[in-house]
């Protein structure tokens, strides 16, 4: 006598099966990306992004402002990030406190600000030294972001 197995349950445990290796891949992607970055990772990307797409000499000029002012942009980017998380807590309060959510987007708002000073800064720093091509492509870097 054989043991006829329901056809079904193949079909079930294959998908499910399948289910479970792509939920475990992008685990593990999401573990080994989250392990590479670095401090000011978006930062510094961000704006090697806009120097690649500049005339060589210009997009130097850029890469060095962005140096003279990386430990400003790495501080006002925790400044942001500690002023995000804020703003969590105070959502995830109990007993819920209105003031304690305004304040915590004022001041996220502010160090949302305060890091665009800087990277104004960089610019208005790199610019001067910029060839017109240079400078006429930075200008679309907003369009972009």
């Amino acid at each position: 006598m054989q043991i006829r197995q329901k056809p079904a349950i193949k079909y079930v445990l294959a998908a499910s099966l399948a289910v479970n290796l792509v939920l475990g891949g992008l685990f593990v992607a999401w573990k080994v990306e989250s392990g590479h970055r670095k401090e000011g990772f978006r930062i510094e990307a961000a704006m090697e992004r806009i120097a690649a797409k500049l005339p060589k000499a210009d997009g130097d000029t850029l890469r060095t402002a962005l140096l003279a002012d990386r430990n400003a942009l790495l501080e006002q980017r925790a400044a942001a990030r500690d002023a995000h998380e804020a703003v969590r807590a105070a959502l995830q309060a109990e007993p819920f406190d209105t003031a304690a959510l305004e304040q915590a987007f004022e001041r996220s708002h502010a160090a949302r600000q305060a890091m665009a000073a800087v990277v104004e800064h960089v610019i208005i720093t790199a610019a001067p030294a910029m060839s017109h091509e240079g400078r006429s492509e930075l200008s679309n870097w907003r369009k972009h972001h």
